[in-house]
């Protein structure tokens, strides 16, 4: 942090935090920021436990705000071209794992054999591929402890990774029979999302994809980010709003369908618009004022 690298930590101000902030929004973006600057709180926390002089200035500094990023999915018809395209690529497992439990690139590739029981049909997560700052590919421990996991795994990823060729001790290794460099993964992904015809979308949105199709068909949020290896169900939910919220109106939907006819409304009807669907509610026949007949939902 060469902005406030010189400073004490007992002469460190709310100045010297807006000053970092600032040499950071010109160079990163806000969740990288973010990141920054909950790092120093840590690292702060850590110097003051071992009585150390520190200045209270960060409790005065709020954090920079998280980039809001749109969360891109592929549609089902995307899916099945994806998966049809797919099918007899070597690679046909990696993928079929990845759009169906949103399992990472990184866990993936470096997923070893001895991690996969087809027998039981069930997949471990215990670790990711990474690349040090000299430039070696190696395979280091699961970003946190919740990601590291047992998938229970669908038939049709049991049934690719049956037919997957065994070229060694990882089941998707590169040419040399030892970790896939990312930048090679990419290239054969676009040129598997060329075949498909599928928009432009990163790898990442196969997680994604994997994640909102299972909030969508009514898998617990829980369940989900267990799935997805993450750490808080909170995170979960923050990922994915977007579906929460078209499930909050599946849920008051549900409501008016069980309870309907317990409700009472006046002579005539009410019409509105709830999730992109029209409604109305019509008074039965004979009604002619409050307190009378009971609620009717038409759509």
């Amino acid at each position: 942090m060469p902005s406030i690298g010189p400073v004490r930590l007992d002469a460190l101000t709310p100045e010297h935090l807006d000053r970092l902030h600032a040499e950071l929004a010109r160079k990163v973006g806000g969740t990288t920021a973010h990141h920054v600057h909950m790092t120093l709180v840590a690292a702060l926390n850590v110097a003051t436990k071992r009585g150390l002089p520190v200045s209270s200035a960060i409790h005065a500094v709020s954090p920079p705000r998280r980039a809001e990023r749109a969360i891109v999915t592929l549609s089902p018809d995307e899916v099945d071209r994806l998966l049809a395209a797919a099918a007899g690529d070597p690679r046909e497992a990696l993928y079929v794992v990845a759009v169906l439990l949103g399992v990472r690139e990184g866990e993936l590739l470096g997923l070893p054999w001895g991690n996969v029981d087809l027998a039981r049909r069930q997949l471990r997560v215990t670790g990711t591929a990474s690349r040090t700052l000299e430039g070696e590919h190696v395979v280091t421990l699961p970003k946190t402890s919740a990601s590291h996991r047992r998938l229970m795994l669908p038939l049709l990823a049991v049934d690719a990774l049956a037919r997957t060729p065994r070229l060694g001790d990882l089941v998707w290794p590169g040419d040399d029979g030892r970790l896939m460099p990312s930048s090679t993964f990419t290239h054969r992904w676009e040129a598997l999302r060329s075949r498909a015809a599928i928009p432009p979308v990163n790898f990442h949105a196969l997680r994604h994809t994997a994640a909102t199709q299972a909030l969508e068909d009514g898998q617990p949020a829980h369940v989900v980010a267990a799935m997805l290896g993450h750490a808080s169900v909170a995170t979960t939910l923050r990922i994915y709003a977007h579906v929460t919220q078209v499930s909050t109106e599946a849920l008051v939907a549900s409501i008016d369908a069980r309870h309907g006819r317990r409700l009472r409304v006046l002579p005539g009807e009410l019409r509105g618009t709830s999730g992109g669907t029209d409604w109305k509610v019509v008074a039965p026949q004979g009604v002619s004022g409050a307190g009378k007949g009971n609620r009717t939902l038409t759509s």
